[in-house]
């Protein structure tokens, strides 16, 4: 089994920008802010899990049985571009859904 260093290692090697290491119990907090989120009206419908039960979509384990740890890795896909073309008034942009 590979050790947290050596995990943040081989992100590096492969230019990764973030990454993240917890364990992997259920994640209790977040089950309760998504709850809140979900009868807000603030998550999509098509929201990917949004039709789960929240525990399934909160708990690593129900997905990978014997799961230890959870790894997140994120990679900027920010590329340089023109001057925003944007005048006053007619501001534009796109902003990520969730993913």
């Amino acid at each position: 089994m590979l050790s947290a260093e050596e995990i943040r290692q081989l992100a590096m090697e492969c230019d990764i920008d973030r990454i993240g290491i917890t364990s992997a119990l259920p994640y209790s907090e977040t089950a309760v802010i998504i709850e809140a989120r979900r009868r807000d009206g603030l998550i999509p419908p098509d929201f990917v899990g949004a039709g789960k039960d929240t525990s399934h979509f909160c708990t690593p384990s129900f997905l990978v049985t014997e799961a230890r740890s959870v790894i997140t890795a994120a990679m900027s896909y920010f590329i340089e571009e023109e001057a925003d073309s944007s005048g006053p008034g007619t501001p534009r942009g796109i902003v990520a859904r969730y993913t």
